[in-house]
């Protein structure tokens, strides 16, 4: 990253990967003509930006006749005169051999209510609704900070309990790696700061953390943004930054373009997640 503005913020992320010798030249060649088709509408909304090709705001028109002529190619080589049904297996086909990624997912945010009850229930703790119909009942909520009410009813944050770092960490960490040796899943561990507590916290994790640094891939900021400011956490980026560790944060989610420029400018942030106000300043996105 140059700088603000060359960070491409985007609604619709569409990533184009090497698919490797699985795929014939002649199903290279029409991802081509996907490529061409996306970058078609990508252009159309952001005028200016025609010469990016990682990332893309694209219409669902343009995405629609993207996939369509992904899914008109077969090792055969056949183009878009097969039935339907040809069309529809020789895209489904495609999407599964695809590698996958997923940008980011919180670890706690996959918690089911089901699996809640039964970590309770192993665990001895009293779960926070009497039910599970009631827990599920209760997920209805209109902003984040409302969702985040009901997420920390089931999760509470491990250092808040006293539970050491080396306790919930190595766990972690050994799954990913059965992951990986199991199934072919990539992936890295990212630590994020809690905004809605201050920066002495996030100071005391990241030292906390210090033994395992060579397992996790970078540092981020997460959970309620509305009235938090990644400047108030500039500091203990700064040392994370000194760590050799790589910098993201949630920006734009909830709170206000400003707050996309601060992770910028202040945090150094090589990625914004969701970034969803950005699209408030034009100067952001130019």
């Amino acid at each position: 990253m140059t700088g603000p503005k060359s960070c491409a913020i985007s609604l619709l992320v569409v990533t184009f990967l090497t698919l490797g010798a699985e795929l014939s030249a002649r199903q290279l060649s029409g991802w081509s003509r996907v490529v061409d088709e996306v970058k078609q509408g990508f252009s159309s909304i952001v005028p200016g930006l025609e010469g990016h090709t990682t990332s893309f705001v694209v219409t669902s028109a343009h995405l629609s006749s993207a996939i369509a002529i992904a899914g008109s190619l077969d090792d055969g080589g056949v183009d878009s005169t097969v039935g339907k049904k040809k069309i529809k297996k020789s895209m489904n086909d495609m999407i599964a051999a695809m590698p996958k990624a997923e940008l980011h997912v919180h670890l706690e945010g996959t918690l089911e209510v089901e699996m809640m009850f039964a970590f309770a229930e192993r665990n001895g703790i009293a779960p926070p609704y009497p039910s599970i119909v009631d827990a599920k009942k209760a997920y209805k909520f209109g902003d984040l900070q409302s969702f985040l009410d009901l997420y920390y009813k089931g999760c509470t944050t491990h250092l808040d309990r006293n539970i050491s770092f080396a306790t919930f960490f190595v766990p972690i960490h050994n799954a990913v790696e059965q992951a990986r040796a199991e199934f072919g899943i990539d992936a890295h561990l990212i630590m994020c700061f809690l905004r809605h507590l201050d920066e002495k916290s996030a100071f005391g994790a990241l030292m906390q953390a210090v033994p395992y640094l060579t397992k996790i891939l970078g540092v981020g900021l997460d959970s309620g943004e509305a009235g938090r400011p990644p400047s108030l956490f500039k500091n203990v980026f700064l040392t994370a930054r000194t760590f050799g560790l790589h910098v993201v944060a949630h920006a734009g989610e909830e709170g206000p373009a400003d707050y996309i420029w601060e992770a910028l400018q202040d945090l150094h942030a090589e990625r914004i997640d969701h970034g969803i106000h950005s699209l408030d300043d034009p100067e952001l996105v130019a």
